[in-house]
C-alpha cells in the first residue's frame, strides 16, 4: 500500500490522542511522510495513536532504523547573492516575499522582507532559502525524508533534534486571505512574490499557532496577540457536571460530511482522531445514532494506518494496531477483520519476548502504545502477563508513568513522568486485573496518588513539566481514571474530591447555551482557559482535538468499559453511510498465531469471551466475534447471555456518574 506523504501526516495529542503526545523532533516538513526515525518527522510518526498525538523519544536516534540520517549541518543556509532584506512586512507595492519567525512568547514575532537589491521580484523555488535570505540562521538536520528544521537563530535553546523538549517548528504560508499550515516541507515549497512564509514555534501544546502577523495590506508591522484572559472555575463555584450529550453532538456536527459520511482528521489520512471521537460517542451513549457510520469511515482506514509502505519498505506499527483493536472491541466488530486486517493478530506479531509492544521502527512504543494495548488484550481476556510487566516498569517510584518507554525500568529524577499517561497507566491495571493477571495493589495506589497529587488549585491538570498548561484534555483523562477506579476501589477522599473538582473545571470550559458564544459551537470544550476566551473559531481543530477527551470528565465509563448497545450492522444516520462488514463467516476459524478468548464459559457485559485467558499468540479459537451467528445455537446462547449479563450487572456494576 504506497502512500503519498501526507496520508500518514497527523496532528500532536493527545491523543492525545488520542488519545494524545508529541512530534519526535521539528522539521521542515510539517505535513511529511512518516520516517522509519521517530526522529525525522515533524508531524507524528508511525507509532502514533490517537489524535491525537505522535511518539516523542528520549533522544533523537532512539528508534532510529536505516537509512541513517546523516548529521546535523553546522549552520543554515547562506542569503542568496542580490538578495536583501527590510525589517517588517511587504509593503504592497514592493516585489518581494515576507518571511516570518514567531517564538510564540511574550516577545513579537519577527516580520522581514526580502527583495532583490537590482529592482527585480523576488521570490524563491525553495523557503528555506527565503529565510537565509531574510537573515534568519536556520539549522537543519538531514533525512532521507528531507531536512528537519531544529533551531532558528538558536532558538529554542535545547536542540530538539538532539534531545526531545517538546518543542518543534512548523510551517506555514501566507496570502492577503490569511495563514495555512504547508502540506511540504520548506525546502520544496515555494516563496512567490507577495506572499509570505512562517515558521512558528510549538511549544508542547497539541496544535500548532498560527504566526501573530497579519497578512493583509494593511498591517506594516507584526504585533503580538495578547493573551486574553477568562475567570477559571473554582471548587467553591462549580460550573455543573458538565453536558457530554452536547459534547457528542457538537462533534458529529463536526465530522457529518454532506454525502452521511464521516470525517474528522486535518492531517491526512489517520483515523486516530476519528476513534477518539467514537470513545466518546460510546461513552457518552452506546446507542449514539452516528457510531454505525463513524466507525465505518473509521474501519476503511485502518489497514494502511497500521500496515503501510513506504518509499518500498514495508512498516508495521504495533499501537495503531492496538488502538484499531480497541475501537474494534468496542463497537462489538470483529478485531480478526477490521477492514480487512486482522489487528489482532498484527499487534500480536508487534510484542517482543519482554512483552514490549514496538512501533513502526521496531523500538519501544511510547506510553500510550503500550496501554492501549494491555487495554485491547486484557478486553479480549488475552493479555499475557509480560505485556502488563513491560509496562509497569514504565512507572516510576512516584506513581506516575513515563509517555517515552525505554528498555530500562522508570527512574525518579531522570525520567519525565506525565498524568496522560499515568491516567492511561491507571485504567489499563483496572482492565488487566479484571481479566485476571494479577496487578500488585501498590501499583494502582501509587498511581492514584500520583493523579491526585498532580491535580492544580484550578481543579484541573497539566501534563508534565513540558506541557505546563493546565488542559481540558489531561483533566478528562485524569478524572475518568481516577473515577474508574472508585467504581471498584471505593472510599478514597483525596480522589474524588480531585474528580469532583476536575470535572466542575472541565464544564466550566464547555460552551453552553447561554454562554457568550456563537449558538453553532454548544457543546464544544476549549483546551484551556484562554482558548475559551478566544472562542472556538478561533481555532476550530484545536477544540475538536480537546473535546473528545475532555467530555470524559463527565462522569462517563473508562475505556476498558465502554461498548455499544449492538454490533454496527446497520448505520442509521440519515443520509444513511456504508455499513461496515460485521466479521466471520459462519464456520470459518481465526488464523493461527492470534489471541485466544480464553474458553467459552460466561461470557462478559461487554461481549467479551470469559474463562481463563490464554497466552497470546496461542493458537487457540481467537477473540470474541461479532458476526454470523449460528442459528441452531441462538436460543440457548441467548439464553446464557442474559444470565451472564444478569450476573454481571450484579457483580461489578458501573453506572455513569453525575
Amino acid at each position: 500500500m504506497l502512500r503519498s506523504p501526507r496520508l500518514r501526516a497527523v496532528a500532536p495529542l493527545a491523543l492525545a490522542a488520542l488519545v494524545l503526545g508529541m512530534p519526535a523532533a521539528a522539521v521542515a516538513e510539517t505535513a511529511s511522510a512518516p520516517s522509519p526515525t521517530a526522529s525525522a518527522s515533524s508531524t507524528p510518526s508511525p507509532s502514533a495513536p490517537t489524535g491525537s498525538a505522535p511518539a516523542p523519544t528520549a533522544t533523537p536516534s532512539a528508534t532510529q532504523t536505516t537509512p541513517k540520517a546523516p548529521a546535523a549541518a553546522p549552520a543554515g543556509l547562506p542569503p542568496a547573492p542580490g538578495t536583501t532584506f527590510t525589517a517588517g512586512v511587504c509593503a504592497p507595492d514592493v516585489d518581494g516575499v515576507t518571511a516570518v519567525i514567531d517564538l510564540q512568547g511574550s516577545d513579537p514575532a519577527v516580520a522581514r522582507c526580502v527583495t532583490t537589491t537590482g529592482g527585480a521580484a523576488y521570490s524563491s523555488t525553495n523557503s528555506l532559502q527565503t529565510f537565509a535570505d531574510a537573515g534568519f540562521d536556520v539549522l537543519t538536520k538531514a533525512t532521507s525524508f528531507g531536512p528537519q528544521i531544529c533551531q532558528v537563530d538558536a532558538a529554542p535553546s535545547t536542540n530538539p533534534c538532539d534531545a526531545w523538549t517538546g518543542v518543534w517548528w512548523s510551517f506555514w504560508t501566507g496570502t492577503d486571505t490569511g495563514w495555512k499550515q504547508a502540506e511540504t516541507g520548506a525546502h520544496e515549497t515555494g516563496a512567490p512574490t507577495g506572499t509570505f512564509v512562517a515558521l512558528s514555534l510549538v511549544d508542547n501544546v497539541p496544535d500548532a499557532p498560527a504566526p501573530r502577523v497579519s497578512t493583509t495590506p494593511s498591517t506594516s508591522t507584526p504585533t503580538p496577540t495578547p493573551t486574553p484572559t477568562t475567570p477559571t472555575p473554582t471548587p467553591t463555584a462549580p460550573a455543573g457536571p458538565g453536558r457530554a450529550d452536547l459534547a457528542s453532538q457538537w462533534l458529529v456536527s463536526r465530522a457529518l460530511q454532506g454525502d452521511g459520511t464521516y470525517d474528522l482528521q486535518s492531517y491526512g489520512t489517520n483515523p486516530g482522531l476519528m476513534i477518539d471521537m467514537l470513545f466518546g460517542l460510546v461513552a457518552q451513549n452506546p446507542k449514539h445514532e452516528a457510531i454505525p457510520g463513524l466507525w465505518a469511515a473509521i474501519e476503511k482506514q485502518i489497514p494502511e494506518w497500521v500496515d503501510f509502505t513506504w518509499e518500498g519498505t514495508s512498516y508495521v506499527d504495533g499501537p495503531s494496531a492496538a488502538k484499531a483493536m480497541l475501537a474494534a472491541e468496542a463497537v462489538r466488530d470483529d478485531v480478526h477483520d477490521v477492514g480487512g486486517l486482522d489487528v489482532a493478530k498484527t499487534l500480536v506479531s508487534k510484542i517482543d519476548d519482554t512483552g514490549a509492544v514496538l512501533d513502526s521502527g521496531n523500538s519501544p512504543a511510547y506510553g500510550f502504545g503500550q496501554t492501549i494495548a494491555v487495554l485491547a488484550l486484557a478486553r479480549a481476556d488475552a493479555l499475557d502477563a509480560k505485556v502488563l510487566g513491560s509496562m509497569l516498569t514504565q512507572q516510576c517510584p512516584s506513581g506516575g508513568f513515563r509517555l517515552g518507554h525505554g528498555k530500562a525500568p522508570c527512574a525518579d529524577g531522570t525520567d519525565s513522568v506525565g498524568v496522560d499517561a499515568t491516567a492511561m497507566g491507571l485504567q489499563a491495571m483496572l482492565a488487566a486485573d479484571r481479566s485476571g493477571v494479577d496487578v500488585p495493589e501498590s501499583n494502582l495506589t501509587r498511581a492514584v496518588g500520583f493523579l491526585t497529587k498532580a491535580a492544580t488549585t484550578t481543579g484541573g491538570w497539566a501534563n508534565d513539566g513540558f506541557t505546563t498548561t493546565v488542559n481540558t484534555n489531561s483533566t478528562g483523562l485524569a478524572v475518568q481514571a481516577l473515577q474508574a477506579y472508585l467504581d471498584e476501589h471505593p472510599g478514597s477522599a483525596d480522589a474524588e474530591d480531585a474528580v469532583s473538582r476536575g470535572r466542575a473545571w472541565v464544564a466550566g470550559l464547555q460552551v453552553l447555551p447561554a454562554s457568550n458564544a456563537a449558538t453553532t459551537n454548544v457543546g464544544a470544550i476549549a483546551y484551556s482557559p484562554e482558548a475559551f476566551a478566544a472562542g472556538a473559531a478561533t481555532s476550530t481543530d484545536q477544540w475538536e482535538r480537546a473535546t473528545p477527551q475532555a467530555m470524559l470528565a463527565f462522569g462517563l465509563p473508562g475505556f476498558d468499559t465502554l461498548v455499544t448497545a449492538a454490533a454496527p450492522t446497520t448505520p442509521t444516520p440519515t443520509p444513511t453511510p456504508t455499513a461496515p462488514g460485521t466479521g466471520t463467516p459462519p464456520g470459518s476459524t481465526p488464523p493461527a498465531g492470534t489471541p485466544g478468548t480464553g474458553g467459552t464459559g460466561g461470557g462478559s457485559a461487554d461481549g467479551v469471551g470469559g474463562g481463563g485467558a490464554q497466552p497470546v499468540g496461542d493458537p487457540s479459537p481467537g477473540l470474541a466475534y461479532t458476526g454470523a451467528v449460528v442459528w441452531p445455537a441462538l436460543a440457548v446462547a441467548s439464553l446464557l447471555l442474559l444470565a451472564g449479563a444478569a450476573f454481571v450487572l450484579l457483580s461489578r456494576r458501573r453506572g455513569v456518574h453525575a
